[in-house]
Protein backbone atom coordinates (compact mmCIF):
# COMPACT_ATOMS: atom_id res chain seq x y z
CA UNK A 1 0.00 0.00 0.00
CA UNK A 2 1.10 3.56 -1.04
CA UNK A 3 1.58 5.23 2.53
CA UNK A 4 1.74 8.50 1.21
CA UNK A 5 -1.22 8.34 -1.29
CA UNK A 6 -2.76 7.47 2.16
CA UNK A 7 -2.46 10.47 3.64
CA UNK A 8 -3.13 12.75 0.14
CA UNK A 9 -6.38 10.85 0.11
CA UNK A 10 -6.91 11.93 3.83
CA UNK A 11 -5.72 15.62 2.81
CA UNK A 12 -8.16 15.56 -0.45
CA UNK A 13 -11.44 14.90 1.76
CA UNK A 14 -10.34 18.20 4.41
CA UNK A 15 -13.23 20.22 3.47
CA UNK A 16 -12.33 23.56 2.28
CA UNK A 17 -9.08 22.87 1.04
CA UNK A 18 -8.69 22.78 -3.19
CA UNK A 19 -6.37 22.68 -5.81
CA UNK A 20 -4.92 26.82 -4.73
CA UNK A 21 -4.64 25.57 -0.84
CA UNK A 22 -3.26 22.13 -1.47
CA UNK A 23 -0.77 23.70 -3.69
CA UNK A 24 -0.01 25.95 -1.25
CA UNK A 25 0.74 22.90 1.38
CA UNK A 26 2.83 21.32 -1.35
CA UNK A 27 5.18 24.80 -1.99
CA UNK A 28 5.80 24.60 1.82
CA UNK A 29 7.38 21.37 1.24
CA UNK A 30 4.76 19.63 3.81
CA UNK A 31 3.80 16.59 2.86
CA UNK A 32 -0.14 15.31 3.56
CA UNK A 33 1.74 12.99 5.93
CA UNK A 34 3.59 15.62 8.03
CA UNK A 35 0.00 17.69 8.10
CA UNK A 36 -1.84 14.86 9.46
CA UNK A 37 0.45 14.53 12.78
CA UNK A 38 1.62 17.96 12.67
CA UNK A 39 1.35 20.07 15.80
CA UNK A 40 -1.85 22.33 15.72
CA UNK A 41 0.29 25.51 16.23
CA UNK A 42 2.49 24.33 13.17
CA UNK A 43 -0.21 24.10 11.20
CA UNK A 44 -1.34 27.90 11.66
CA UNK A 45 1.91 28.30 9.98
CA UNK A 46 1.37 26.82 6.87
CA UNK A 47 1.37 29.98 4.18
CA UNK A 48 -2.29 30.30 2.64
CA UNK A 49 -4.37 28.29 5.07
CA UNK A 50 -6.75 30.75 7.16
CA UNK A 51 -8.13 29.87 10.67
CA UNK A 52 -11.33 27.75 8.78
CA UNK A 53 -8.95 25.99 7.12
CA UNK A 54 -6.70 24.92 10.23
CA UNK A 55 -9.92 24.12 12.08
CA UNK A 56 -11.01 21.67 9.17
CA UNK A 57 -7.81 19.93 9.18
CA UNK A 58 -7.43 19.36 13.18
CA UNK A 59 -11.09 18.24 13.11
CA UNK A 60 -10.76 16.00 10.10
CA UNK A 61 -7.55 14.17 11.57
CA UNK A 62 -10.31 13.45 15.17
CA UNK A 63 -11.10 9.79 14.70
CA UNK A 64 -10.08 9.31 10.76
CA UNK A 65 -8.48 6.20 9.84
CA UNK A 66 -6.64 6.79 6.53
CA UNK A 67 -5.67 3.65 5.83
CA UNK A 68 -9.33 2.34 5.95
CA UNK A 69 -10.56 4.78 3.74
CA UNK A 70 -7.59 4.13 1.28
CA UNK A 71 -8.95 0.52 1.39
CA UNK A 72 -12.10 1.42 1.04
CA UNK A 73 -11.61 3.60 -2.33
CA UNK A 74 -9.50 1.00 -3.78
CA UNK A 75 -11.84 -2.21 -3.12
CA UNK A 76 -14.71 0.36 -5.08
CA UNK A 77 -12.98 0.60 -7.65
CA UNK A 78 -11.69 3.83 -7.82
CA UNK A 79 -7.67 4.76 -8.15
CA UNK A 80 -6.30 7.70 -7.17
CA UNK A 81 -3.39 9.83 -9.77
CA UNK A 82 -1.13 12.64 -7.92
CA UNK A 83 -0.27 15.37 -10.28
CA UNK A 84 3.31 14.55 -9.33
CA UNK A 85 2.16 10.89 -10.95
CA UNK A 86 3.70 9.87 -14.87
CA UNK A 87 -0.09 9.05 -15.01
CA UNK A 88 -1.58 11.91 -14.43
CA UNK A 89 -2.55 14.34 -18.00
CA UNK A 90 0.53 16.58 -19.15
CA UNK A 91 -2.13 18.86 -20.76
CA UNK A 92 -3.70 19.27 -16.66
CA UNK A 93 -0.46 20.57 -15.66
CA UNK A 94 -0.87 23.44 -17.80
CA UNK A 95 -3.75 24.83 -16.54
CA UNK A 96 -4.35 27.15 -14.50
CA UNK A 97 -5.42 25.50 -10.53
CA UNK A 98 -4.74 22.32 -12.15
CA UNK A 99 -6.54 19.82 -10.04
CA UNK A 100 -4.08 18.37 -7.41
CA UNK A 101 -5.43 14.80 -7.92
CA UNK A 102 -7.23 13.21 -10.38
CA UNK A 103 -9.84 10.00 -8.79
CA UNK A 104 -10.69 7.37 -11.56
CA UNK A 105 -13.08 4.64 -12.39
CA UNK A 106 -11.81 3.09 -15.94
CA UNK A 107 -9.08 4.68 -17.90
CA UNK A 108 -7.41 8.11 -18.23
CA UNK A 109 -7.77 9.93 -21.82
CA UNK A 110 -4.68 8.48 -24.11
CA UNK A 111 -2.63 12.09 -24.15
CA UNK A 112 -1.04 10.64 -27.52
CA UNK A 113 -4.42 10.66 -29.36
CA UNK A 114 -6.78 13.40 -30.30
CA UNK A 115 -9.29 14.56 -27.88
CA UNK A 116 -12.12 16.28 -28.19
CA UNK A 117 -14.99 18.28 -25.59
CA UNK A 118 -18.53 18.22 -26.61
CA UNK A 119 -20.89 20.16 -24.37
CA UNK A 120 -24.22 21.42 -24.52
CA UNK A 121 -27.52 22.29 -23.04
CA UNK A 122 -29.12 20.02 -20.35
CA UNK A 123 -32.59 20.82 -21.28
CA UNK A 124 -31.70 20.61 -24.86
CA UNK A 125 -33.85 19.99 -28.02
CA UNK A 126 -34.75 17.17 -29.95
CA UNK A 127 -32.08 18.56 -32.87
CA UNK A 128 -29.46 19.47 -30.23
CA UNK A 129 -29.71 15.48 -29.04
CA UNK A 130 -29.36 14.38 -32.72
CA UNK A 131 -26.73 16.36 -33.32
CA UNK A 132 -24.64 15.70 -29.97
CA UNK A 133 -24.94 12.01 -30.85
CA UNK A 134 -24.08 12.38 -34.14
CA UNK A 135 -20.97 14.59 -33.65
CA UNK A 136 -19.80 12.22 -30.56
CA UNK A 137 -19.91 8.88 -32.89
CA UNK A 138 -18.73 11.07 -36.02
CA UNK A 139 -15.58 11.86 -33.85
CA UNK A 140 -15.04 8.51 -32.15
CA UNK A 141 -15.17 6.85 -35.88
CA UNK A 142 -12.46 9.32 -36.89
CA UNK A 143 -10.11 8.10 -34.19
CA UNK A 144 -11.05 10.80 -31.40
CA UNK A 145 -11.36 10.41 -27.90
CA UNK A 146 -14.50 12.00 -26.79
CA UNK A 147 -15.00 14.11 -23.26
CA UNK A 148 -18.10 15.39 -21.47
CA UNK A 149 -19.56 15.83 -18.49
CA UNK A 150 -22.28 13.13 -18.37
CA UNK A 151 -24.87 15.94 -17.81
CA UNK A 152 -28.42 14.97 -18.67
CA UNK A 153 -28.56 16.34 -22.45
CA UNK A 154 -26.09 17.17 -25.30
CA UNK A 155 -23.63 15.80 -22.47
CA UNK A 156 -24.69 12.40 -22.47
CA UNK A 157 -25.97 12.05 -25.96
CA UNK A 158 -22.22 13.41 -26.79
CA UNK A 159 -20.96 10.30 -24.69
CA UNK A 160 -23.91 7.58 -26.06
CA UNK A 161 -22.89 8.66 -29.66
CA UNK A 162 -19.11 7.76 -29.28
CA UNK A 163 -20.36 4.05 -27.37
CA UNK A 164 -22.53 3.63 -30.46
CA UNK A 165 -19.19 3.88 -32.32
CA UNK A 166 -17.91 1.58 -29.72
CA UNK A 167 -14.93 4.11 -28.91
CA UNK A 168 -13.93 5.52 -26.10
CA UNK A 169 -14.88 8.15 -24.17
CA UNK A 170 -14.47 10.26 -20.76
CA UNK A 171 -17.10 11.98 -18.42
CA UNK A 172 -15.75 14.50 -15.80
CA UNK A 173 -18.09 14.42 -12.92
CA UNK A 174 -18.72 17.90 -10.54
CA UNK A 175 -19.38 15.58 -7.73
CA UNK A 176 -16.89 12.01 -6.71
CA UNK A 177 -16.82 9.49 -8.90
CA UNK A 178 -18.40 7.24 -6.42
CA UNK A 179 -21.78 8.97 -7.20
CA UNK A 180 -23.82 8.58 -10.35
CA UNK A 181 -25.21 12.25 -11.08
CA UNK A 182 -27.57 12.79 -12.58
CA UNK A 183 -29.34 9.41 -11.37
CA UNK A 184 -30.89 9.21 -15.29
CA UNK A 185 -27.30 8.49 -16.43
CA UNK A 186 -27.20 4.97 -14.32
CA UNK A 187 -26.70 2.90 -17.76
CA UNK A 188 -24.24 5.68 -19.22
CA UNK A 189 -22.20 5.84 -15.33
CA UNK A 190 -22.01 1.98 -15.26
CA UNK A 191 -20.75 1.91 -19.45
CA UNK A 192 -18.28 4.13 -19.12
CA UNK A 193 -15.41 3.13 -17.28
CA UNK A 194 -15.38 -0.53 -19.24
CA UNK A 195 -15.38 1.78 -22.59
CA UNK A 196 -13.62 4.85 -21.48
CA UNK A 197 -13.09 6.30 -17.89
CA UNK A 198 -15.48 8.16 -15.28
CA UNK A 199 -13.02 10.90 -13.31
CA UNK A 200 -13.29 13.35 -11.11
CA UNK A 201 -10.65 16.15 -8.61
CA UNK A 202 -13.14 15.17 -5.42
CA UNK A 203 -12.64 12.34 -3.09
CA UNK A 204 -15.14 9.23 -4.46
CA UNK A 205 -18.30 10.30 -1.99
CA UNK A 206 -18.48 13.71 -2.51
CA UNK A 207 -21.91 14.56 -3.11
CA UNK A 208 -22.85 16.95 -6.24
CA UNK A 209 -22.96 20.58 -5.66
CA UNK A 210 -23.49 24.13 -7.72
CA UNK A 211 -20.45 25.39 -7.44
CA UNK A 212 -18.25 22.48 -8.13
CA UNK A 213 -19.96 22.32 -11.70
CA UNK A 214 -18.73 25.38 -13.12
CA UNK A 215 -15.16 24.40 -11.44
CA UNK A 216 -14.80 20.85 -12.99
CA UNK A 217 -15.38 22.38 -16.56
CA UNK A 218 -11.60 23.96 -16.78
CA UNK A 219 -10.86 19.86 -16.11
CA UNK A 220 -13.10 19.14 -19.49
CA UNK A 221 -11.59 21.81 -21.44
CA UNK A 222 -7.93 20.95 -20.14
CA UNK A 223 -8.30 17.60 -20.94
CA UNK A 224 -9.55 18.43 -24.36
CA UNK A 225 -7.31 19.40 -27.79
CA UNK A 226 -10.53 21.68 -28.88
CA UNK A 227 -14.32 22.17 -27.79
CA UNK A 228 -17.44 21.61 -29.33
CA UNK A 229 -20.91 23.63 -27.83
CA UNK A 230 -23.59 21.84 -29.44
CA UNK A 231 -26.30 24.54 -28.00
CA UNK A 232 -26.50 26.67 -25.23
CA UNK A 233 -28.45 29.84 -23.68
CA UNK A 234 -26.67 32.83 -23.64
CA UNK A 235 -25.83 32.09 -20.24
CA UNK A 236 -24.60 28.76 -19.61
CA UNK A 237 -22.08 26.81 -17.91
CA UNK A 238 -21.31 25.16 -21.20
CA UNK A 239 -19.96 28.66 -22.24
CA UNK A 240 -17.82 28.93 -18.97
CA UNK A 241 -16.29 25.63 -20.44
CA UNK A 242 -15.91 27.45 -23.99
CA UNK A 243 -14.47 30.25 -21.84
CA UNK A 244 -11.75 27.87 -20.39
CA UNK A 245 -10.47 26.34 -23.61
CA UNK A 246 -9.92 30.01 -25.33
CA UNK A 247 -7.92 30.93 -21.67
CA UNK A 248 -6.16 27.64 -22.44
CA UNK A 249 -5.57 27.75 -25.84
CA UNK A 250 -7.95 25.27 -27.16
CA UNK A 251 -9.89 26.17 -30.58
CA UNK A 252 -13.70 26.14 -29.45
CA UNK A 253 -16.40 25.36 -32.55
CA UNK A 254 -20.09 26.05 -31.98
CA UNK A 255 -23.22 25.15 -33.68
CA UNK A 256 -24.93 27.66 -35.01
CA UNK A 257 -28.54 28.04 -34.87
CA UNK A 258 -31.97 30.33 -35.32
CA UNK A 259 -31.65 33.47 -34.03
CA UNK A 260 -35.08 33.08 -32.48
CA UNK A 261 -34.20 30.00 -30.48
CA UNK A 262 -32.93 30.93 -26.94
CA UNK A 263 -30.71 27.36 -27.38
CA UNK A 264 -28.70 28.94 -30.39
CA UNK A 265 -28.38 32.41 -28.14
CA UNK A 266 -24.85 31.10 -26.86
CA UNK A 267 -23.78 29.34 -29.60
CA UNK A 268 -24.43 31.82 -31.97
CA UNK A 269 -22.63 34.78 -29.65
CA UNK A 270 -19.43 32.24 -29.73
CA UNK A 271 -19.41 32.28 -33.45
CA UNK A 272 -20.04 36.07 -33.52
CA UNK A 273 -16.96 36.08 -31.38
CA UNK A 274 -14.57 34.10 -33.13
CA UNK A 275 -15.32 30.25 -32.64
CA UNK A 276 -15.64 27.66 -35.62
CA UNK A 277 -19.23 27.41 -37.11
CA UNK A 278 -19.97 23.30 -37.37
CA UNK A 279 -21.65 23.58 -41.12
CA UNK A 280 -20.89 20.18 -41.81
CA UNK A 281 -19.22 16.94 -40.15
CA UNK A 282 -16.85 17.17 -43.21
CA UNK A 283 -15.97 20.52 -42.17
CA UNK A 284 -15.30 20.26 -38.43
CA UNK A 285 -13.14 16.84 -39.08
CA UNK A 286 -11.41 19.05 -41.52
CA UNK A 287 -10.84 21.89 -39.45
CA UNK A 288 -9.93 19.57 -36.56
CA UNK A 289 -7.27 18.05 -39.24
CA UNK A 290 -8.92 14.58 -39.08
CA UNK A 291 -10.62 12.26 -41.88
CA UNK A 292 -14.09 11.45 -42.28
CA UNK A 293 -12.61 8.17 -44.29
CA UNK A 294 -13.86 5.31 -42.05
CA UNK A 295 -17.91 7.03 -41.70
CA UNK A 296 -17.34 6.80 -45.82
CA UNK A 297 -16.80 3.25 -45.97
CA UNK A 298 -19.39 2.83 -43.48
CA UNK A 299 -21.94 4.27 -45.51
CA UNK A 300 -21.71 2.47 -48.87
CA UNK A 301 -22.48 -0.82 -47.55
CA UNK A 302 -25.88 -2.07 -47.14
CA UNK A 303 -27.05 -4.84 -44.71
CA UNK A 304 -27.94 -8.06 -46.36
CA UNK A 305 -30.75 -9.89 -46.91
CA UNK A 306 -32.81 -6.86 -46.71
CA UNK A 307 -36.19 -6.64 -49.32
CA UNK A 308 -35.69 -4.61 -52.49
CA UNK A 309 -37.68 -1.97 -51.41
CA UNK A 310 -36.07 -1.38 -47.83
CA UNK A 311 -32.59 -1.57 -49.32
CA UNK A 312 -33.59 0.96 -51.28
CA UNK A 313 -34.52 3.31 -48.77
CA UNK A 314 -31.49 2.02 -46.40
CA UNK A 315 -29.04 3.25 -49.94
CA UNK A 316 -30.85 6.87 -49.53
CA UNK A 317 -30.47 7.08 -45.67
CA UNK A 318 -26.97 8.59 -44.30
CA UNK A 319 -25.21 8.55 -40.85
CA UNK A 320 -26.84 12.14 -40.72
CA UNK A 321 -30.09 13.37 -40.22
CA UNK A 322 -31.84 13.14 -43.62
CA UNK A 323 -35.64 14.73 -43.76
CA UNK A 324 -38.85 12.60 -44.84
CA UNK A 325 -39.69 15.38 -48.00
CA UNK A 326 -36.23 14.65 -48.67
CA UNK A 327 -36.15 10.83 -49.17
CA UNK A 328 -39.76 10.78 -50.55
CA UNK A 329 -38.27 12.96 -53.20
CA UNK A 330 -35.11 10.41 -53.65
CA UNK A 331 -37.44 7.18 -53.43
CA UNK A 332 -40.66 8.22 -55.26
CA UNK A 333 -42.61 6.47 -53.17
CA UNK A 334 -46.00 7.21 -51.51
CA UNK A 335 -45.92 8.78 -48.32
CA UNK A 336 -47.98 5.75 -46.20
CA UNK A 337 -45.42 2.99 -48.51
CA UNK A 338 -42.12 5.30 -47.11
CA UNK A 339 -43.33 5.50 -43.37
CA UNK A 340 -44.14 2.28 -43.02
CA UNK A 341 -40.73 0.84 -44.62
CA UNK A 342 -38.64 3.48 -42.13
CA UNK A 343 -40.61 1.66 -39.34
CA UNK A 344 -39.41 -1.83 -40.65
CA UNK A 345 -35.94 -0.22 -40.56
CA UNK A 346 -36.29 0.86 -37.70
CA UNK A 347 -37.77 -1.68 -35.81
CA UNK A 348 -35.00 -3.89 -37.34
CA UNK A 349 -32.61 -1.84 -35.79
CA UNK A 350 -31.14 -0.48 -39.24
CA UNK A 351 -32.66 3.69 -38.39
CA UNK A 352 -33.82 5.88 -36.28
CA UNK A 353 -35.82 8.99 -36.37
CA UNK A 354 -33.27 11.20 -34.66
CA UNK A 355 -36.03 14.04 -34.61
CA UNK A 356 -39.28 14.55 -35.93
CA UNK A 357 -39.43 13.80 -39.39
CA UNK A 358 -35.61 13.42 -39.85
CA UNK A 359 -34.03 9.99 -40.20
CA UNK A 360 -30.23 8.44 -40.39
CA UNK A 361 -29.34 4.85 -40.87
CA UNK A 362 -27.97 3.42 -37.31
CA UNK A 363 -25.64 0.64 -39.01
Amino acid sequence: MNDEKIYELWLAMVDGLGPVKLAHIRNACVSAREVFFMKEELVEKIYGLEQTDVESILNSRRGCDPAAEYEAMIRSGVRMILQEEEEYPASLRQIKDPPAQLFVRGRLPDQRRPRVAVVGARECSEYGKAMAKTIGETLARSGVQVISGMAKGVDSYAHLGALRAERDTYAVLGCGVSICYPASSKSLYEELPEKGGVLSEYPPKVKPHPGSFPVRNRIISGLSDAVVVVEARVRSGSLITADHALTQGKEVYALPGRIIDPLSGGTNRLIAQGAFPVISMEDLLKNLRLSLASYENREDKSPPALPEKEAKVYRRLSLFPKGLEELLAETKYPLPELSKILIRLASSGFCEESFKNSWRRKI
